[in-house]
């Protein structure tokens, strides 16, 4: 998943990054570090990626590379080998455990970019101090093995590190939320090709695109799966006969032109074709986190609009 650096966490995949590479093995990343918007050829494995963001701080003395080293690298290892099989052409038929299985990689991207990885600790910190003034206070049920005064002892010595802790242990739990896992399953799944005389898709740290939510009429997502395919889940299968009937480079447009807004930190494209088009529209409407969601109502318009 890395280029082997332990502390070298992607939350954007080699392996994913990697189909916008050309013969060279560079792709083009677009990103912001000042006020304009700048292009440079790199490497796939210099592409999504931050020091130690999945690093479990606290006390306890444990492997704090576990979540890297045990979970998304295996997370990751089983969507490469769907991937292969999404992008046959024409697509394989995927089994229910590898529809599972990319579902539980989907619902990782929603949950680890910086940005939402930020947003997860903040609110879970906060819940967990919650929790633990509850029980300090005598305000919730205790396990009978709980005990009061070393709850209120662990409460008035604990710091945001020993949250930020339990946050991290308890994120793979969180991102395999079965009942979300089981939802996708239910959605109608669809390929689109981009035509070969229009232009290619292109990549954000925000692969997956929720456009007016997934569980609401007319609901769908959609996420770039290589410069040529993306893919669409969609609630009613109304919605993809709706898009079936749209151009493709009508919906090939939409698609990049929701990456582009909603990048926070990068994009990424097979060549400089569209630099104009990702200069003026990068990260005009930020991507919100699940969190952040759950705190707002906007929406962004549907794909093909």
């Amino acid at each position: 998943m890395t280029d082997g650096a332990p502390w070298k966490h992607h939350y954007i995949p080699v392996f994913y990054s990697r189909q916008w590479a050309g013969a060279d093995g560079l792709l083009v990343r677009f990103d912001r570090p000042h006020k304009e918007v700048v292009d440079r050829r790199v490497s796939p494995a210099r592409v999504g990626w931050k020091e130690n963001l999945y690093r479990m701080r606290g006390r306890d003395g444990a492997n704090d590379q576990v979540l890297e080293q045990a979970y998304f690298s295996r997370v990751d290892d089983v969507a490469a080998r769907i991937l292969a099989k999404m992008l046959a052409n024409p697509p394989a038929r995927l089994q229910q455990i590898e529809v599972n299985d990319w579902g539980h990689f989907l619902l990782s991207l929603l949950h680890r970019t910086p940005t939402f990885m930020q947003e997860t600790k903040k609110y879970g910190i906060e819940m967990w101090r919650q929790v633990l003034d509850d029980a300090a206070e005598g305000r919730s049920v205790l396990p009978a093995s709980w005990e009061p005064s070393k709850i209120k002892d662990y409460r008035a010595a604990a710091t945001d590190a020993d949250g930020e802790a339990s946050v991290m242990r308890a994120l793979p739990m969180l991102i395999a939320n079965t009942r979300m896992i089981a939802h996708l399953q239910g959605l109608h799944w669809a390929y689109y090709d981009a035509p070969l005389s229009g232009p290619d898709l292109l990549l954000s740290d925000n692969p997956v695109l929720m456009t007016n939510g997934i569980d609401v009429p007319g609901g769908h997502l959609a996420m770039p799966l290589s410069p040529r395919r993306f893919i669409v889940l969609a609630r009613e299968r109304e919605t993809i006969e709706v898009l079936n009937r749209a151009s493709p480079r009508q919906l090939v447009k939409g698609v990049n032109r929701h990456t582009v807004r909603s990048a926070n930190e990068f994009v990424v494209a097979a060549d400089l074709a569209q630099a104009p088009f990702v200069r003026k529209h990068f990260g005009a409407e930020p991507a919100q986190s699940l969190v952040g969601r759950s705190r707002s109502r906007n929406q962004p318009a549907p794909l093909d609009e």
